[in-house]
């Protein structure tokens, strides 16, 4: 039987290139796309829980993110998305423990390791995401849940303005990335280069 992943954010960018490599790879995919679940409302941790009892996947993707290019908006809709939606699927795995391997996999960014002035709190929201990383690999510690958080350099998504960089990853190099990161169940942390860089 196929394995079955759930894709948050499916339709653009990272996540369209995902759901395509996972096809590829046989898997069921089930996309979701970003305004299915609004991650300014509480009520979208629910949403969250509902697809993944409904669905039952082996496993869950994230590729849903929120860039702020230029400090122009609330903390809390950077913080919401960036960091909530991910605490929204791993607090569906806290209430409910699963029975067979279950596969989380995070899309952060190389932001987390430095403030940058341009983008205060994009890069604030995925230092705390690192740090729900390392909590819910703690608390997850011999059970069937995995966690695995990807942190690739500027990629060339619709969600970035791209006219201004030399260099940057395609979506499909990520989505490569998070393929690799799906066949293995152990907790892993991957910060992604330019390919000039390996």
């Amino acid at each position: 039987m196929s394995k079955k992943v759930v894709i948050f954010g499916a339709h653009g960018g990272i996540g369209q290139a995902t759901a395509e490599q996972f096809l590829r790879a046989g898997y069921v995919v089930i996309p979701v796309p970003s305004d299915r679940c609004n991650f300014l409302d509480i009520e979208s941790i629910d949403t969250v829980s509902d697809i993944l009892t409904e669905v039952n996947p082996d496993v869950v993707v994230n590729c849903v993110g929120h860039f702020d290019n230029g400090n122009n908006e609330p903390h809390h809709a950077t913080f919401d998305i960036n960091v909530g939606s991910n605490w929204s699927i791993i607090k569906h795995y806290i209430d409910n423990t699963p029975k067979t391997p279950v596969k989380i996999i995070m899309v952060g960014s190389s932001a987390y390791k430095s403030g940058r002035k341009a983008y205060i709190l994009y890069a604030a929201s995925k230092a705390a995401l690192y740090n729900v990383w390392q909590g819910a690999c703690d608390y997850f510690t011999d059970s069937n849940v995995t966690v695995g958080l990807i942190n690739p350099v500027r990629t060339r998504t619709p969600m970035i303005d791209m006219t201004t960089p030399a260099f940057c990853l395609e979506p499909v190099d990520v989505a490569l990335e998070i393929l690799s990161m799906a066949s293995t169940e152990s907790n892993q942390l991957v910060d992604m280069k330019y390919p000039e860089e390996n």
